[in-house]
């Protein structure tokens, strides 16, 4: 055995094991791990990582095995799927920071095929066994599903698709140019505009938001503004637009700020999020300019972080505009009330 079966304390109820090594974080949204998956516990579209939903809640009985040969399925588990890995020559297997092992994990190169087995998915503490073999890569598959809590997850994962907040975005107009539209992946809903590509704006918050009204956006600092998201890192639909003029205010949106910013000459706009789990070019041109940043479905985004699909969406639009103080829209969302109080009035 790997791990002799032990009750393990579950934080993230998750394992997360990269072999690769500059991966400390997933890229793209938990969703985007099972992309070209049919199961809903073994995440294998990123070459690089094996994400497993474990969904046992606080604690659980755990073991992990590495075997010669594929092991019979035993009748005492109730929730079964499989998958397959590849673990390419060199690599160095370790769990990363969103996993509740930590540390290296030894598993030689090779293709594998991964077992996952559980039984008192229902009950105060589960049994889950991790197993690999060596076995030639095929799709993955979902055994059985016997458990209520697991055929309950495993249906309400629907990969692919948006909630509510995210099919709203998608329907406002798109009277400017799109300069980035993404699903933004984070690490504490953090996210920022820099306009070099030296330093971290989010090592001194207090900067950004010194003067300000709103505490949502933060445009103080004359390297960029910095935002909250308010999923920690599942996933948020992103959109920025160009604008020659003011837009109209979108009648839907929840949540609505506005800031000012001015990019210098020679800079190098870029967005980012916290611990560069997404980023890229901002192609916007030197001067200054309005920032309206609209949010939809803040509090489903706070309260469904393990949805499967997309909770909340942001706007983010741009246009040339002489610096003025930055103003408080509209406010509908708890999230963003909490914030406007914790960072907002200084």
């Amino acid at each position: 055995m790997l791990l002799d079966p032990a009750i393990i304390e579950l934080r993230y109820d998750s394992l997360s094991l990269s072999w690769a090594d500059d991966q400390e974080y997933f890229e793209g949204f938990f969703a985007g791990l099972f992309r070209e998956n049919r199961n809903r516990f073994l995440g294998t579209s990123d070459p690089d990582l094996l994400f497993v939903w474990l969904i046992a809640g606080d604690r659980a009985w755990l073991g992990i095995d590495l075997l010669e040969g594929e092991p019979v399925v035993g009748q005492r588990w109730e929730d079964v799927v499989e998958a397959s890995i590849t673990v390419p020559a060199g690599a160095r297997p370790h769990w990363t920071t969103l996993s509740d092992l930590t540390g290296p994990f030894q598993l030689p190169a090779g293709d594998y095929r991964v077992r996952l087995s559980a039984s008192g998915r229902d009950g105060a503490v589960p049994t889950l066994l991790l197993e690999f073999w060596p076995a030639p890569p095929r799709p993955d598959a979902v055994v059985r599903l016997r458990s209520e809590r697991g055929r309950a997850f495993h249906d309400d994962w629907r990969v692919g698709e948006v909630g509510e907040a995210a099919r709203v975005l998608r329907s406002w107009s798109r009277s400017g140019t799109t300069l980035v539209e993404t699903v933004a992946s984070t690490s504490y809903g953090q996210m920022e505009l820099r306009w070099s590509p030296d330093g971290c704006l989010m090592d001194d918050l207090e900067s950004l938001f010194a003067g300000q009204a709103n505490g949502l956006v933060g445009a103080a600092h004359p390297g960029g503004v910095y935002f909250h998201l308010a999923r920690y890192g599942c996933g948020s639909l992103l959109r920025m637009e160009h604008h020659a003029s003011a837009p109209l205010l979108e009648a839907a949106a929840q949540d609505v700020v506005e800031v000012s910013t001015t990019l210098p000459d020679h800079g190098e706009p870029r967005w980012e999020a916290w611990g560069g789990m997404g980023y890229g070019e901002l192609a916007l041109a030197p001067g200054s300019y309005r920032l309206r940043v609209s949010a939809q479905g803040r509090d489903e985004g706070e309260q469904g972080e393990f949805t499967g699909y997309l909770v909340d969406s942001y706007l983010l639009q741009f246009w040339p505009a002489e610096p003025q103080p930055d103003a408080i829209l509209r406010t509908t969302s708890d999230n963003a009330r909490r914030w406007h109080e914790v960072w907002g009035g200084r």
